[in-house]
């Protein structure tokens, strides 16, 4: 800590007359007419024709370089060959801005020999993939696409990711059409009308920060075909089948250069589930950055496990959304953009589960059988004015949203039947404002504004007396409710200045941030006279809370040809006070913390790159790690506070290692990374046969873990398909106090994934999937005198995927996929499970429309079992499975 405080301390000291000045060499590439020459590789090298830097010229022929002071003008020469053209090479010196004439030049096509059209090409930031390189027959979205493609990723979710790191957005040739809610692009935008795939390194958005600013993010950006940008384009799918299966979907999408729209109404009953189309990437963590969070579900029916399976399999639902998403873009680069999201789902989830808890001197158990039905309504809006100039930005997000989830839950717990009924709302209104002036300095002004209300009411009725004995004296009752809300005011303004045109780089920002919080929470009874009580006189909470927070931050950064760091060193001020009159509890709390950050990338090559990053943070505890009364979070979980606000140091340091090598088609990344928690509170635990009764105490605890990651990527010519490998390490180590015994819990994770792709006699195409997965959670049980007991849990999963597709003729296509899965636990037999489907495609192109026949779960399998762990606990639970259907559907395209 000291360390990290003398470093950055001296940094924020660093008088401003040591900036040294950088060289500018920029410029415009154009045609003998004047017409800028696009997409061309720009080369600096010097007097020894060592490589020194390349990019590609924009759109209109633009190209821009930043040199260090230290290195001639003189001596640097700017070298541009492209087929087609003349080569040049000039000398970086004289004029600050170099109009490059690009002459024509005639090609013998007899002398040169084409091998073949490059599925990637490289340049500079960009990564371009050629879609028909990697396309098959039986791809219809563009995401079953970049699955296909070397370094590329898509979950389930449809998240990309490049090179085991998450985008930050998906373009639609140059637009951001769909934010962060991109997901429903790549599983409505067809493949058939994307020409290449952009992957876009360093990315940044704001025109007027490019090459002031660094940045690490990652964009994809889809280029669409021309003969899609001049029409309308829709496609209509209806789907049938049994028993009682329905599935639609209307998609209707405008890519032109002024107007963009992706619009789709979905509708089905067959596990899929829509909520998925409208999931934020990263709403959450740009919240984080700005150091605002929105209360989080503190509620809920029971502890639900999730298989590890497609949701498909065991989601049975009445779903319909409508996703809009329009664009236009107006004259001075104005853009104006609308997205609305709405939802209507029900569904149902049926399964049993046991649970057992090891403590020092016994086991509990619980037996839970539960059937349970959501209603789910989500209404979102959002509307965007922007404009991003290249000497100006502005952007202002506009965002309401309603979610509303109604819960009906019958269960049967340790054979005692009762019935649940949760209500969840959230409504937030949220309205964020960025403006960067254009300055005559070349310096950077900006000014952040974010102004947001969220609440999050909650509401959870159990018609039945449980747990009496803790709950009511062993006393029955007739039922009980218990209520939670934590309305939330915030207010944050900032105002920061960059002073760009130095060597290194250097910005500072002033803000303030508001928070005003009250959470009202209510656990009643009613007896069986009807009177209506708290629990064992507990009163509800009503617990008050303000957080003021000043800050001041330098950030300094520094680029040369091989390495580029960074030092963000925020100095922040925080006043928290709360109060809750009911239990005398009042405080004032004031501190100061320094939070620095330190980044580092070294290039190895044009292709290869190492990174160090490094932060120490001081954490505060929010308003739900303090409010002293009771909650009900479920049936059977107490949970209180009797601590002071939690405060948390936070070591993290990770090294990374990534290659892309393009010509090669190999991607390939891998890094460490190690994080220590110093906390002044410790989770207390008492277990019974009936609850749980959770405490906070005002005990330092300590948790530490260590990861390690390891990704391989890479397109095989003999296969003529991608082959990739994953493997993951976590290994926990935290502590928690149960039966008034202190325990220390480590708990070990091993993930690897594998999947490759043959294709055989160009008609038939071999897919195997593998994925291992052990988990081995274990605590030796025991206070500091005596060892009571051991507890070593270990399960393993395999899961092994094979996938055959053949296509005859070239509209017919025939797909079979075969799932085997295995799990290995310590104290229980081994079970496995056998999935299988298949599905027959036929194509009419004359009237552009699609046949399809699918056979889902051909082995009828009708449960599932799994097995989890964490901690001292061990969870088994069977999930109800939909049981074999037939659809038939027909997707046209019009």
């Amino acid at each position: 800590m000291m360390i990290a405080k003398v470093f950055t301390t001296f940094f924020l000291l660093l008088p401003i007359f040591l900036f040294s000045q950088t060289h500018q060499i920029k410029g415009y590439l154009k045609d003998t007419d004047g017409k800028p020459v696009a997409s061309v590789t720009v080369i600096l090298k010097n007097s020894e024709s060592k490589l020194l830097a390349f990019k590609n010229s924009d759109q209109k022929g633009y190209f821009e370089f930043s040199l260090s002071d230290t290195i001639g003008l003189n001596r640097i020469f700017i070298e541009v060959n492209f087929l087609g053209y003349k080569k040049i090479k000039i000398s970086a010196g004289g004029e600050p801005i170099k109009n490059i004439l690009m002459e024509t030049q005639e090609i013998n096509l007899k002398d040169i020999e084409i091998k073949t059209t490059l599925k990637i090409r490289s340049g500079g930031d960009t990564i371009k993939y050629d879609v028909n390189s990697f396309k098959k027959s039986e791809d219809r979205a563009i995401g079953d696409v970049i699955s296909r493609m070397p370094g590329m990723e898509v979950n389930e979710k449809g998240e990309v990711k490049y090179n085991g790191k998450s985008i930050s957005s998906l373009y639609i040739n140059g637009d951001n059409l769909l934010d962060d809610k991109y997901s429903i692009g790549t599983k409505a935008i067809p493949a058939d009308i994307v020409k290449s795939i952009e992957v876009l390194q360093n990315h940044q958005s704001t025109r007027v920060l490019q090459n002031k600013v660094l940045s690490d993010a990652i964009a994809v950006n889809l280029v669409i075909v021309d003969s899609a940008k001049t029409k309308v384009l829709n496609q209509v799918k209806i789907g049938v089948g049994l028993p009682k299966q329905y599935d639609g979907e209307v998609t209707n999408i405008a890519f032109n250069d002024k107007f963009k729209a992706l619009n789709v109404l979905k509708a089905n009953n067959t596990g899929i589930d829509l909520a998925t189309d409208f999931s934020s990437f990263n709403f959450s963590e740009n919240l984080s950055q700005l150091g605002i969070s929105y209360p989080k579900a503190i509620l809920s029916l029971g502890n639900v496990d999730i298989p590890p399976l497609p949701k498909q399999r065991y989601y049975f639902n009445h779903s319909k959304s409508l996703n809009l998403n329009n664009l236009i873009n107006l004259k001075d680069s104005l853009q104006l953009k609308a997205n609305i999201n709405l939802l209507h789902d029900k569904n149902n989830i049926n399964y049993q589960s046991q649970i057992e808890i090891y403590l020092p001197d016994s086991t509990v158990r619980y037996t839970e059988f539960q059937e349970t039905a959501n209603r789910d309504l989500i209404s979102e809006f959002t509307f965007t004015l922007e404009a991003n100039k290249a000497k100006s930005f502005i952007r202002d997000d506009l965002r309401f949203t309603y979610r509303l989830n109604d819960g009906n839950s019958n269960l049967v717990s340790n054979n005692q039947p009762l019935s649940q009924k949760l209500r969840n709302q959230i409504q937030e209104f949220s309205n964020n404002l960025n403006i960067i002036p254009s300055l005559k300095s070349g310096n950077i002004l900006s000014i952040d504004w974010h102004l947001s209300h969220f609440n999050r009411p909650e509401q959870l009725d159990v018609n039945s007396g449980v747990n009496s004995k803790v709950l009511n004296n062993n006393e029955a009752f007739r039922n009980l409710s218990q209520g939670v809300e934590i309305p939330t005011w915030t207010n944050r303004l900032a105002l920061s200045y960059n002073f760009a045109k130095y060597e290194i780089k250097h910005s500072y920002e002033l803000g303030i941030l508001n928070e005003f919080q009250k959470l009202n929470s209510d656990l009643l009874l009613t007896q069986l006279n009807g009177a209506v009580t708290n629990v064992k006189a507990n009163p509800n909470n009503e617990l008050l809370w303000r957080r003021q927070q000043f800050f001041i931050a330098s950030k300094f950064e520094y680029k040369s040809d091989r390495w580029e760091t960074s030092l963000y060193a925020p100095i922040t001020w925080r006043k928290i006070f709360y109060e809750e009159k009911s239990y005398n509890l009042k405080e004032n709390i004031s501190r100061i913390f320094l939070n620095p950050n330190f980044k580092a990338r070294y290039y190895l090559s044009a292709e290869s790159f190492l990174t160090l990053n490094y932060y120490y943070q001081n954490q505060i505890g929010n308003i739900v790690t303090i409010y002293p009364g009771l909650i009900l979070t479920n049936y059977r979980n107490l949970v209180s506070n009797q601590a002071q606000l939690q405060q948390k140091n936070i070591h993290f340091a990770s090294l990374q290692f990534n290659t892309q090598k393009a010509t090669k088609m190999l991607f390939l990344n891998a890094g460490v990374n190690y994080r220590k928690i110093l906390a002044n509170t410790i989770t207390s635990n008492e277990v019974s046969d009936e609850i749980t009764k959770t405490v906070i105490l005002p005990i330092r605890n300590n948790v530490e873990s260590l990861g390690a990651t390891l990704g391989i990527s890479k397109f095989i010519r003999l296969l003529s398909s991608t082959a990739n490998l994953e493997f993951s390490f976590n290994k926990n180590r935290s502590e928690q106090i149960f039966s008034g015994q202190r325990i220390q819990f480590e708990y070990l994770d091993f993930s690897t994934k594998f999947n490759v792709e043959a294709e055989l006699f160009r008609k038939i195409r071999v897919k195997y999937i593998a994925n291992l997965n052990r988990i081995t959670s274990s605590s030796p049980l025991s206070d500091s005198k005596t060892l009571v007991q051991n507890t070593d849990i270990q399960i393993v999963n395999l899961d092994n995927a094979i996938r055959f597709s053949w296509s005859p003729y070239r509209n017919l296509n025939l797909l079979f996929n075969l799932r085997h899965s295995y799990t290995m636990q310590t104290f229980a037999k081994n079970i496995g499970f056998v999935f299988a489907d298949m599905n027959f495609t036929y194509q009419i192109p004359k009237i552009k429309t699609d046949f399809e026949l699918n056979l889902i779960n051909l082995t009828n399998l009708k449960s599932f079992q799994t097995y989890t762990t964490l901690n001292n606990s061990l969870l088994e639970s069977n999930f109800r499975l939909r049981e074999r259907m037939v659809l038939i559907k027909a997707v046209f395209s019009l």
